[in-house]
């Protein structure tokens, strides 16, 4: 079952409910991209099945069946591959939070702290100056020209810092009961800015201040979603013309029959937006466990596909380059470390410790509903501090704009290796990866 992202989380076991007569099991049913659709079709319903909705991009069919034996006779066709169709649950990146005030100014106490590039509040994110963002803008590039899609809560397209970046034309809702684009939860907006705020003299700095957002929603107001949506909004992203996907979602499988498949799902769609050109980054998660866990996948991060990025920050304002415990770890897991927000921990209770200027300033949602997650108040506001692998892999998300802005449009698989190589080397790579990424050094040739 996926969990909320905490700072500990409790591993509890998936229940798909259980095929009957009267109430059909829908199935994504993936095939081998030299097999026709037509060919597919056919194997479908020779095997019990209905189909109900074509992925083009995918190569792949939603189908429903009411035969309890068609998953065993479609799974042994060749070159096929199923996941269930799960209900929606929890899928945030969250951990733990500071609020801002619904005004223009982010709180009573603390008072605008410009940064060089003149936005009123950039000089409380840290993290552009530990990964040389700035040094990177001098070289003239910050993103124009790359779409990055985000597959999340929605955006707040009344927020001035996004405003101006969004593509609305071309964005989508996957969510059944939030056909608009709207944030009501506030995370989408919170990482759409990470990525683009805009530099236009008004609240803070994207990493990529000229790329484009195209908002592709697949969570509702309470952060749930479910794997279907998602995989239909990587599919969706490409068609697009998405250079970079950035996935700040997660949550944890059983290894059994229904988590291997959905982790096959997860890698058929991000391998196949790579073969179309976008690369994808992915959340570590919020787990603060080594991975692999054991019985266990935490998706789609472990599905062996895309850019898995953890997080780092400071405590207090210092080492801002300290791995982040409520991060996800692993050699062999991790590509990269970025900017995440810091925390630390008080020996006696196990509880956070939280400096708010530790954690990272972004954008939020103005129309995000009240609501309350792991005792934290959320409401509406233009900006919050956040903290999680989610803002990470944000980070990462602009820093690959900026790249691809800078080296044009080149493969994923070249701007993969990019990535990798634009970090400071020596660090532990079970718990940064390859590093942490270097803006500055991505955009060098």
């Amino acid at each position: 079952r996926y969990a909320p992202l905490a700072l500990i989380a409790t591993l509890t076991a998936c229940q798909v409910p259980a095929t009957t007569a009267t109430a059909p099991a829908q199935y994504v049913v993936l095939a081998n991209p030299d097999q026709s659709p037509a060919d597919l079709e056919a194997a479908i319903q020779a095997a019990g099945g209905t189909v109900t909705e074509s992925l083009d991009g995918l190569g792949g069919m939603v189908v429903q069946a009411t035969d309890p034996d068609f998953l065993t006779r479609i799974q042994a066709t060749p070159g096929v591959d199923t996941a269930p169709l799960t209900p929606p649950r929890p899928m945030l990146g969250r951990t733990i939070t500071a609020a801002a005030t619904g005004d223009d100014s982010l709180d009573a106490n603390l008072p605008p702290k410009p940064g060089p590039e003149g936005e009123p509040y950039s000089g409380y994110q840290w993290g552009l100056d530990l990964g040389h963002v700035r040094e990177a803008w001098k070289t003239g590039f910050k993103g124009r020209g790359t779409v990055v899609a985000v597959l999340d809560t929605g955006v707040d397209a009344a927020n001035r810092d996004l405003a101006p970046n969004l593509d609305l034309a071309h964005a989508r809702s996957f969510v059944p009961d939030e056909a608009d684009l709207v944030d009501r939860n506030g995370h989408g907006s919170h990482v759409a800015g990470i990525i683009a705020a805009a530099q236009n003299g008004y609240g803070v700095t994207g990493v990529a201040p000229d790329a484009t957002i195209l908002p592709i929603k697949v969570l509702d107001a309470t952060g749930q979603g479910n794997d279907y949506g998602i995989i239909r909004g990587i599919d969706y992203a490409v068609s697009q013309g998405a250079a970079v996907i950035n996935l700040s979602i997660e949550g944890l499988w059983e290894q059994d029959a229904t988590g291997k498949r959905l982790r096959a799902a997860y890698a058929a769609a991000i391998r196949h937006a790579e073969t179309r050109g976008a690369i994808v980054i992915i959340a570590a998660g919020n787990f603060g466990q080594q991975i692999p866990i054991n019985g266990h996948y935490v998706l789609p991060a472990e599905s062996g596909a895309g850019v898995v990025v953890g997080a780092v920050g400071p405590f207090d304002g210092q080492n801002p380059g300290s791995f982040a415990f409520y991060s996800n770890y692993g050699k062999g897991y991790l590509n990269l470390a970025a900017p995440g927000g810091g925390m630390g921990v008080d020996p006696a209770t196990f509880t956070p410790v939280v400096h708010k200027t530790d954690l990272v300033l972004s954008t939020w949602s103005t129309q995000a509903l009240p609501h309350e997650d792991q005792g934290f108040q959320f409401g509406a506001a233009p900006h919050m501090f956040l903290g999680g692998t989610s803002m990470a892999c944000a980070y990462v998300s602009g820093v690959a704009a900026l790249a691809r802005s800078s080296y044009g449009p080149i493969p994923p698989a070249r701007l993969r290796q990019i990535l990798l190589a634009a970090t400071a080397p020596g660090a532990d790579p079970t718990y940064y990866g390859a590093g942490i990424i270097d803006a500055q050094k991505a955009v060098q040739r």
